[in-house]
């Protein structure tokens, strides 16, 4: 309960997925603000706060809602957020927004200016999302649910296919209309939104990238190798194998005009290769362990994220 300043009315939230407004002398309800037309654990009420003119209101699905008196049944603004341990980031540097993923399987597009969030609506994940891509105006993700599901990019973007996975996705890239899947069991090609390759291995394929043209794609494994292949139009073809790591490779990454690759491994040694050739033309031990790994400019140093 929230008194308002002048304690002439109160606010309440309840687990009946509503707040109220009454007259705090005759205990009249005056208004009533619906979260829900079906009942939903995460609709329910936790708190309230009456500071001012605003109105707030705290769902246990972690919602804030600025509740508008003129309006009761839809919320001037809501603030909300993951609930659990953020897995999985990807930016849309044409909308200057930014994509996250959850081990709640939930994904989320913020406004980097502004930190507005929404929800992609839809048949979204139900398990940890391990990776979100972006290719001209859509959005891919793999999670432990062992889909890849597709999505608009964009503000009101919403989930439209979803792709079944050979085993546990690890990682996923995206180029030129081609998705690259890493799991436990296989690398998969995927092209509008159906599986037209898979190559089965004996090792876990625990990082991919592929080339900005798609005419490559690397594959990092648990046996501490990189295995580089030709994507010949659907299929896979080997090309060469990169090693000198020492632990199981967890992060790859093309640089932008593909003369380089960089690959990260458990024991936090970071290795940069020559594509063309794969001879290896520097290499830096990093702490902490890194998950992920991407070109600057210049070309020749790295920036390495958790």
């Amino acid at each position: 309960v929230s008194t308002q300043s002048t304690g002439s009315k109160l606010l309440t939230a309840s687990a009946d997925q509503t707040a109220r407004i009454y007259d705090a002398a005759t205990g009249k309800c005056e208004t009533v603000f619906k979260f829900a037309e079906k009942p939903a654990t995460e609709f329910q009420q936790l708190g309230c706060l009456w500071v001012g003119d605003a109105l707030l209101s705290m769902s246990l699905g972690g919602v804030i809602s600025y509740l508008d008196t003129a309006n009761p049944n839809t919320p001037a603004r809501r603030i909300f957020g993951h609930n659990k341990t953020v897995t999985a980031l990807a930016f849309d540097a044409a909308d200057n927004a930014f994509y996250s993923g959850c081990a709640a399987g939930l994904t989320l597009r913020w406004d980097a200016a502004t930190a507005n969030n929404e929800r992609v609506a839809g048949a979204g994940h139900s398990n940890q999302v391990q990776r979100i891509a972006i290719d001209g105006d859509t959005v891919y993700s793999a999670a432990m649910d062992d889909t890849v599901r597709v999505a608009s990019r964009g503000a009101g973007g919403a989930y439209s296919a979803s792709i079944s996975t050979e085993g546990l996705p690890f990682d996923l890239a995206v180029a030129k209309g081609a998705v690259v899947v890493g799991t436990n069991k296989a690398v998969q090609v995927i092209r509008n939104n159906a599986v037209v390759h898979t190559l089965a291995g004996s090792h876990e394929a625990t990082a991919v990238a592929i080339s900005p043209d798609a005419a490559e794609v690397a594959v990092g494994c648990s046996d501490n190798v990189v295995r580089v292949y030709k994507l010949a139009g659907d299929t896979l073809e080997p090309l060469r194998e990169l090693a000198g790591h020492r632990g199981a490779v967890t992060a790859l990454a093309y640089s932008p005009d593909g003369s380089k690759l960089a690959s990260v491994c458990k024991m936090r040694l970071v290795k940069v290769w020559n594509s063309a050739d794969g001879a290896a033309v520097g290499q830096r031990r990093v702490v902490p362990p890194q998950r992920r790994a991407a070109f600057r400019s210049p070309f020749r140093r790295t920036a390495l994220a958790l």
